[in-house]
């Protein structure tokens, strides 16, 4: 691998005292390896890379406060990924996050006996309170083959080094988390830890470890599996361990190869069942169809005969449908003539009422001429007494004038006789 032509490009580990090196494989050429770092070409042929990824691939690692790192990302390709660096780089750091976001113990990764041994012990100000780890997954769901890679510090083959996760078509509830899932662990130095599963955009969609595990589980992730991680500690173990263990594993291996080759050839005996089950219902379908077949003629007569019947009826139901036309139309042309002989009464009966509304007008009117006639003739004889009394009084007046004049006359005889015998 070293003698091969690779661009590598450093990566510091926070307050690690050496550096970790992340070189990234290409699809196009085994031989050939581009450094994940934070140049704007690597980025961009990564990005490209994984936007062909399905869902399962890791994208990126995080850490803060977790073991010897006080901050550290680093990016993956979609392919294989070797970490190298020197010893105490903080390269089983990387995959002790892995485990520890995706839910191992803490003595599962051999650095601790509980999580609050994995917080950074800091020589110098403040002793960190928690540490944070996060690790972001694709969730797009499409056909390119994923793989978890083995961080190791000797170089392995690589069917030993990497083991597929994650395969298939189907994202992980794609509505709720879109095309990235980000798994989080917070670590607190009183022993507690809390999940967060967020959604490609940041934001928390679940809290509950059995979300955490339905998704490992929908993904094929098995992380306490040393077939899919295999870490530093197990790794020697397996390299210690003498002959009969490892003949042991071999012949677990075969057995585990006749095991599935004896399911295979179950699931060939089902099948074979299943299609010897398939043939009896075909040939059973076969015999009724033979059957079948024998009355078409006598069916096919049948048919014949009443499709010729069909005919007559149909010729039949011609001449009736003509006839009901026929009544149709009369029936319209009387219905036509109802109504010619209906308009005159209706103008009639029109014309009787207008009458009879007239009429009713006309009684009203001569109502209130009566009652008009009676307060007129009241307030005649009433003008006419009033009349009467006016010429009685008239009459007495005159009457009395009629005395003083004569009075007056008779005064003015006397005074002329008088003033004759004066003279």
């Amino acid at each position: 691998m070293a003698a091969n032509s690779a661009k590598a490009r450093k990566r510091h580990a926070g307050d690690s005292p050496s550096s970790v090196y992340v070189l990234q494989s290409d699809a196009s050429d085994e031989d050939e390896f581009a450094h994940v770092g934070s140049s704007q070409s690597s980025q961009s042929q990564s990005q490209t890379s994984l936007d062909r990824s399905e869902m399962g691939v890791i994208e990126e690692i995080y850490c803060e406060n977790f073991m010897c790192h006080r901050k550290m990302v680093v990016k993956l390709g979609r392919n294989i990924n070797f970490i190298t660096g020197e010893n105490g780089s903080g390269k089983s750091a990387i995959i002790a996050a892995l485990q520890i976001c995706l839910g191992a113990s803490a003595r599962t990764t051999h650095r601790g006996k509980s999580l609050k041994n994995l917080i950074r012990n800091s020589d110098q100000g403040e002793q960190p309170r928690s540490a944070l780890v996060r690790i972001t997954l694709l969730n797009d769901g499409t056909s390119i083959s994923s793989s978890l890679c083995t961080l190791s510090r000797r170089p392995l083959p690589i069917h030993n080094v990497c083991m597929p996760i994650g395969k298939g078509t189907d994202a992980f509830r794609p509505e709720q988390f879109g095309t990235r899932i980000q798994v989080e662990r917070l670590i607190r130095i009183e022993g507690t830890a809390e999940y967060r599963l967020k959604d490609m955009d940041g934001r928390v969609v679940s809290k509950a470890k059995a979300d955490l595990e339905a998704m490992l589980d929908h993904l094929n992730i098995q992380i306490d599996n040393p077939c899919a991680v295999l870490d530093q500690e197990n790794a020697k173990l397996f390299l210690k361990g003498d002959p009969a263990d490892k003949y042991k594993f071999a012949h677990l291996e075969e057995k585990l190869v006749s095991v599935k080759h004896h399911l295979a050839w179950s699931f060939v005996r089902v099948k074979e069942t299943e299609c010897e089950t398939l043939r009896e219902e075909l040939e059973q379908c076969q015999t009724k169809a033979d059957g079948y077949k024998k009355h078409m003629a006598k069916y096919q007569a049948q048919v014949e005969a009443l499709t010729a019947d069909q005919h007559h009826l149909n010729e039949s139901l011609e001449l009736e449908t003509e006839k009901l036309a026929d009544l149709d139309k009369q029936q319209q042309e009387l219905k036509h003539r109802q109504r010619q002989l209906r308009y005159p009464q209706q103008i009639k009966e029109a014309e009787r009422k207008q009458l009879e509304h007239n009429l009713q007008k006309s009684k009203k009117r001569l109502v209130e001429i009566e009652k008009d006639k009676l307060k007129k003739r009241q307030r005649y004889q009433e003008y006419m007494s009033s009349l009467e009394h006016k010429q009685a009084r008239s009459a007495k007046e005159l009457d009395s004038v009629q005395l003083r004049l004569d009075d007056a006359l008779d005064q003015k005889r006397h005074l002329e006789v008088i003033s004759i015998y004066i003279i």
